[in-house]
């Protein structure tokens, strides 16, 4: 038996196509400052709503490794201090 090759996906939306024209079409319109849905293209739709979704989405920063270490060390011996009271 063959196997089936998998459906091309643009940000999480299955590509109808090989190239996935569509979305990128509707991710790059969105992009340039368009937000207008088409009623006649579905992948063009969900390019837009790919781009309002990502440029929406919250950004985690990872704070570097030596504030993370101090930060985290005055919290252990704040904790242990606390427990040292009888708190």
């Amino acid at each position: 038996m063959a196997k089936k090759p998998l459906q091309p996906t643009f940000l999480g939306y299955d590509c109808k196509g090989p190239n996935c024209s569509g979305h990128k079409a509707g991710y790059r319109y969105a992009r340039q400052g368009g937000g207008i849905p088409s009623p006649h293209s579905r992948s063009f739709n969900e390019g837009i709503e790919a781009y309002i979704t990502k440029s929406t989405a919250p950004t985690l920063v990872k704070p570097k490794t030596s504030i993370t270490n101090k930060v985290l060390g005055a919290v252990a011996a704040g904790a242990a201090l606390g427990a040292k009271k009888g708190g």
